[in-house]
């Protein structure tokens, strides 16, 4: 499932998918920020986006069911200033 645009060059897009963790393809974000999964109880390790302005990111481990996540990012060298989430919360089932 994707949340935000898919149109090449738009705005960023994630795509989400659940298994016994979730992961998310990240895809337009601006190189060198910092981006993570994040939920009520979620704080996955942040993940430097690449050149391409790409960035795969996981969960962590997760008890089986429902999650409503996000992906945030940020330049962690400016700080929360910068902070935003790509696309809209999602549900993604693990499990």
């Amino acid at each position: 499932m994707s949340a935000g645009p898919g149109a090449a060059g738009a705005l960023p897009a994630v795509t989400y998918r659940g298994g016994a963790t979730i992961t998310a393809h990240l895809q337009g974000e601006r190189p060198g920020y910092s981006c993570q999964i994040a939920a009520h109880d979620i704080d996955g390790p942040w993940r430097t986006v690449d050149s391409a302005g790409t960035a795969d990111l996981d969960s962590g481990a997760l008890p089986p069911g429902r999650h409503r996540v996000r992906v945030i990012c940020e330049d962690r060298a400016r700080g929360d200033v910068t902070t935003h989430v790509v696309g809209a919360a999602t549900e993604v089932t693990t499990g």
